[in-house]
């Protein structure tokens, strides 16, 4: 029997945003178990260029064999919602990017890691103000695509990236502007970003 891809589905990202294809995938042999999978881009993709693209991967087992299936990434040319990309494929698009901090820094040295986590973000972003958005992950979204963002955006891709890396994360909020200083207890529970 030919190996068998599970975890495979449409993708989605935005122009200029690549993704890690592997991000939740496995090819499994039903003798060697899990395999390594290969994945190849189609001829004239372009990752700045809108558009549908089928994606291939392939896995040979021992005796052989060769499993072959084709998904689909859409490349969005903007980001209009939160609904557009899934959990998954903003995750795909963090993974990317620790496996590209990878190459340069290893991942057992996590003291390193981090700090080239903080390096990647503080470079790879302007501050400006005014992104208002409470979901962490729209918020990475943003400062990938866009290059700048608020204290959400690097908060948001600062939280994709560790977690992506492994590490566990503080999870804050943004607080509600509602809330009175005087609720203490609420206001505990809370994170704001005066800017």
């Amino acid at each position: 029997e030919v190996p068998v891809f599970k975890g495979l589905g449409t993708m989605h990202t935005v122009v200029g945003v690549p993704v890690d294809y592997l991000y939740g995938v496995q090819a499994v042999d039903s003798v060697d178990g899990v395999l390594d999978a290969e994945v190849r881009e189609p001829a004239g993709f372009n990752i700045n260029t809108a558009g549908t693209y089928k994606i291939t991967y392939t896995a040979t087992d021992s005796a052989g064999n060769i499993g072959t299936q084709t998904e689909e990434l859409q490349v969005h040319s903007s980001y209009e919602n939160a609904t557009m990309l899934s959990s998954d494929d903003i995750m795909r698009m963090g993974s990317y990017i620790v496996k590209e901090l990878a190459k340069t820094t290893s991942m057992v040295d996590q003291k390193a890691f981090a700090r080239a986590i903080f390096d990647y973000v503080k470079t790879h972003g302007n501050y400006v103000n005014g992104n208002n958005k409470d979901d962490w992950q729209a918020s990475a979204v943003d400062a990938l695509m866009l290059g700048y963002g608020d204290s959400a955006c690097y908060y948001g891709l600062s939280r994709l990236l560790l977690t992506c890396a492994g590490y566990d994360n503080m999870m804050v909020e943004r607080q509600n502007p509602n809330i009175s200083e005087e609720d203490e207890e609420a206001a505990a529970q809370t994170w704001y970003a005066q800017h």
